[in-house]
């Protein structure tokens, strides 16, 4: 007998939600969160890949963040995009920082980084191409899930993955989304920010 998990996995790579797929989120809901919220044995990136595929959805983490929340993930970077000019003019001129990078986006959360002295690169790396050894090389190990990173693939082209436990787990072509899908994961799956880049994300 086919399961709401099942017809829910099934449309892990869907692109567009559609009315069947958020009525299956609303059912599955319930033993997602059990399965998450495993404090004995947290499950590792492998095992939510192998029975919850669909968390790697990203439709399906703006829902269970919203879910989690009751705020839209959205938000968060259209505030950082509209704010950016503003924030990042005032560390320029009263603390001289300038934040770098390809998109409003980095350059924002560059400026901010510095301004709580803490490196960006912790969580935003940059590879010139992207394949399962260069994510390996990017991603912290560890046997429990690790915080969530941005892979920045090429040269501004567009392409970003959010990578854990040295696996790609959800792909943007666009920085806010990748800023949005790495903020969501530590919601989702109950994760602590790492302690060198604690004050840029409680600020944000």
């Amino acid at each position: 007998m086919t399961t709401n998990k099942d017809e829910l996995n099934k449309l892990a790579n869907i692109t567009i939600a559609t009315e069947l797929f958020f009525e299956l989120l609303e059912a599955t809901y319930p033993d997602v969160r059990l399965f998450l919220n495993n404090i004995e044995k947290p499950p590792t990136v492998d095992e939510i890949i192998k029975e919850w595929p669909i968390i790697t959805n990203s439709n399906a983490i703006d829902w269970h963040f919203q879910k989690l929340t009751r705020e839209d993930i959205t938000n968060l970077t259209v505030n950082m995009i509209e704010k950016s000019d503003r924030i990042c003019n005032h560390l320029n001129k009263k603390h001289k920082i300038v934040g770098k990078g390809t998109t409003t986006i980095e350059c924002l959360s560059n400026a901010l980084c510095q301004y709580v002295k803490e490196d960006i690169t912790t969580f935003w790396k940059k590879v010139e191409n992207f394949n399962d050894t260069e994510s390996a090389k990017a991603a912290p190990t560890t046997p429990l899930i690790a915080s969530p990173i941005i892979l920045e693939i090429g040269n501004g082209n567009g392409d970003f993955a959010v990578v854990m436990e040295q696996r790609s787990i959800c792909k943007s072509h666009w920085a806010a989304g990748a800023f949005e899908i790495m903020t969501a994961y530590y919601f989702i799956l109950n994760l602590e920010y790492p302690k060198d880049v604690f004050c840029f994300m409680e600020f944000i």
